[in-house]
């Protein structure tokens, strides 16, 4: 499955806070982060988003 280009900003960004300092966020604390920084999206986009990427 194809990201857009929305989607693509929005795992930037999320990776950016994985990487940072919330490595144990899952995606409702990610939501509630993102939500809290100005950035409108729904729970489900995140969780697929996320779970497109590995936790290894």
């Amino acid at each position: 499955m194809e990201h857009t280009p929305k989607d693509q900003l929005l795992r930037d960004k999320i990776l950016a806070l994985h990487a940072a300092e919330h490595k144990d966020f899952g995606y409702r604390r990610i939501w509630g982060f993102l939500r809290q920084n100005g950035i409108t999206v729904n729970k489900k986009r995140i969780q697929r988003i996320m779970s497109s990427f590995s936790y290894k």
